[in-house]
């Protein structure tokens, strides 16, 4: 939305997601086995779609590449360095491409906590740090 409309002041990415149908699409192949926020065959719900095939059909256009670069507000993007649902690289690729000039990537690590998605292991750390940046970028 941010990247589409120029009345936003401000974005905060909380767990970078860089593309979803590939999110999704490694899930499914790893049988999620992997480490998952939500139970597997949530996105057949949320898409009410039929199958997770055609979940992963319809997730097809979602993806950031070709809308972040149109980014002009101050963006920040949180991320965990452990984080077992969204690599590392995705926060990465999001704030690459971002069009945004004023743009923070902030990386919580294992030492100081806060390393897991969404920074579950230390929640307050994450959302500290964000209310304090949007405070900081709101004040003009």
């Amino acid at each position: 939305m941010a990247s589409m409309e120029p009345r936003f002041k401000a974005c905060v990415a909380w767990g970078a997601i860089w593309d979803y149908h590939e999110t999704w699409k490694k899930r499914v192949e790893a049988s999620f086995k992997t480490e998952l926020s939500v139970p597997g065959h949530h996105i057949t719900w949320i898409l009410n779609a039929k199958s997770l095939d055609e979940a992963l059909k319809m997730l097809e256009p979602y993806r950031l590449d070709g809308v972040v670069q149109k980014m002009r507000c101050p963006f920040l993007i949180t991320h965990g360095e452990d984080d077992k649902q969204q690599p590392l690289h995705y926060a990465q690729s999001l704030y690459k491409a971002s069009g945004s000039k004023d743009k923070t990537l902030k990386v919580f690590t294992v030492e100081e906590g806060g390393a897991q998605h969404c920074q579950r292991d230390n929640l307050s750390i994450g959302t500290a740090y964000m209310f304090d940046w949007l405070k900081e970028k709101l004040r003009a």
